[in-house]
């Protein structure tokens, strides 16, 4: 499944962001980005865990490589807020298009969408 890889980029974009990046905003964006990245963190684990659950076959090392290929330290706050913006946007979408699921994962996965659209007006507004 896309979704958990991208779960897991997300996370640790994020947590790259929190222990590097640094400036006159720090102390907000330090606090910000740890809220993200554990709720990234949140969202991965229990996606993987319900498809584990159900019997999924899911090769995490593979996912792991594979992420950890197309990752990539940000410059500065306003290229991590605006990556992480698009980046939830995405997330949504694929959570739209996910086809054949269970109702509890269904459920599962709008839970995410919601706190996701929460997150994005929360980017949005760090970013004016």
């Amino acid at each position: 499944m896309k979704l958990i890889a991208y779960l897991r980029l997300m996370q640790l974009y994020a947590h790259i962001a929190h222990n590097v990046l640094g400036g006159k905003t720090f102390f907000q964006d330090h606090e910000f980005l740890a809220e993200i990245y554990q709720a990234y963190e949140g969202h991965y684990d229990a996606v993987v865990e319900r498809l584990i659950g159900l019997g999924k076959k899911i090769d995490l090392v593979k996912v792991h490589t594979e992420v950890c290929k197309s990752l990539e330290e940000p410059k500065s706050y306003d290229e991590c807020f605006k990556y992480l913006l698009e980046a939830e946007q995405e997330l949504c979408q694929m959570i739209e298009s996910e086809k054949g699921l269970s109702e509890g994962t269904r459920q599962l996965l709008g839970d995410i969408a919601s706190l996701s659209e929460v997150r994005q007006y929360k980017l949005k507004q760090r970013l004016l």
